[in-house]
């Protein structure tokens, strides 16, 4: 509450715990709050993501993957988390583009209310991105009133660093071609 006191009425005496059981790296790192009044949250794991989503009370909701759970095997590194106004979850981080790159890429999934990939974005809920010769980072996630989305981090070309990156997407994952002729930016600081 405002005073600072945990709300008896969330989770356990104002805590939840949900086990995940796939070895999270470092807790949390986005969350939103739905239409619903429920709370989605992102979690970084060795192996993958988690995604896990609450109803307002703190309790997980069964319908979502596997008692409140989605876990999705995938070698790339996340940093960034938005939570859409339709409920929608977009996630993003650097990448492989091919099982023989090391990570050369932007790396983009939505996922349903229910936790399953979106086939609207890129036709398979994944939107992969080539941004430089090193290991780009995507660290941030903005949508735009027109449904188009701005990923930024950083990344190099071959020619120099970019202190920042930006990538502007259309609402299906194509890069947007008004967005400095390609969708990307690269700005050396």
């Amino acid at each position: 509450d405002q005073a600072g006191v945990l709300d008896p009425g969330f989770g356990a005496g104002g805590l939840v715990q949900v086990p995940l059981g796939q070895g999270v790296l470092s807790g949390t790192v986005g969350m939103g709050l739905r239409s619903d009044g429920g709370i989605a949250l992102a979690c970084p794991t060795i192996a993958g993501l988690v995604l896990v989503r609450l109803d307002a009370a703190g309790v997980p909701v069964p319908a979502f993957g596997v008692d409140g759970v989605v876990f999705t095997s995938d070698q790339f590194s996340f940093h960034a988390f938005l939570l859409q106004p339709d409920d929608h979850m977009l996630v993003g981080g650097g990448a492989p583009l091919s099982p023989a790159e090391e990570c050369q890429g932007f790396q983009l999934m939505r996922y349903d209310p229910d936790g399953v990939l979106d086939p609207t974005l890129d036709g398979d809920g994944i939107a992969r991105t080539l941004i430089s010769v090193s290991c780009p980072e995507l660290f941030g996630l903005a949508l735009l009133p027109d449904g188009r989305i701005l990923a930024t981090g950083s990344g190099a070309t071959e020619a120099t660093f970019a202190d920042l990156t930006a990538v502007r997407y259309m609402p299906d994952g194509s890069l947007d071609p008004t967005f400095n002729g390609d969708g990307k930016v690269f700005v050396d600081m």
